[in-house]
């Protein structure tokens, strides 16, 4: 064989090992794959759409940590209607379908939602349609993430008091 010939061998059967390779884009990580999202200190910026509110709802940013066991079970902290919160959910590859559960709204609302991690950011969009019958009212909520360090500033990580007693 030539030095070309099994240089062109070589990179071919290397290339039909990665392609033939179970994990894909989009497949659910293993075990031994990274998380989709790193651990650490985070900032999140929500931006509300109320269609129908006269006056249009300002941009939040807040700064929290998200831990390994929320990143593994799906339960990040995002701001959502008001006694909306994320239950648990699988990932799917960097892709987290939203689980949302607003147990106070009766009826019960109609929420989807989704995360797409990147590792050191992530976008999500969820919405929330309140009321049943002829006059359903939609609330959207866009999030962009972006990870500030490893490392949570201390009194992030002190639990807060209720707020009743601040």
């Amino acid at each position: 064989m030539t030095y070309a010939f099994r240089r062109c061998f070589l990179a071919c059967s290397l290339l039909l090992s990665v392609l033939s390779s179970p994990a894909r884009a989009g497949d659910a990580p293993t075990p031994d794959q990274a998380p989709p999202l790193v651990a650490g200190y985070w900032e999140v910026v929500t931006a509300p759409n109320f269609p129908g509110i006269p006056m249009p709802m300002l941009p939040r940013t807040e700064r929290y940590c998200i831990t390994p066991e929320q990143i593994a079970q799906g339960t990040m902290r995002l701001m959502l209607f008001a006694s909306c919160r994320l239950q648990g959910s699988a990932w799917q590859g960097n892709r987290l379908p939203l689980v949302i559960n607003c147990p106070e709204l009766v009826p019960p609302p109609k929420t989807e939602g989704e995360l797409n991690a990147a590792g050191k950011s992530f976008t999500a969009r969820a919405t929330v349609v309140t009321g049943g019958g002829e006059t359903p009212h939609y609330f959207y909520y866009h999030h962009t993430a972006r990870w500030l360090g490893e490392h949570c500033p201390e009194e992030i990580q002190r639990p807060q008091p209720p707020a009743a007693a601040r």
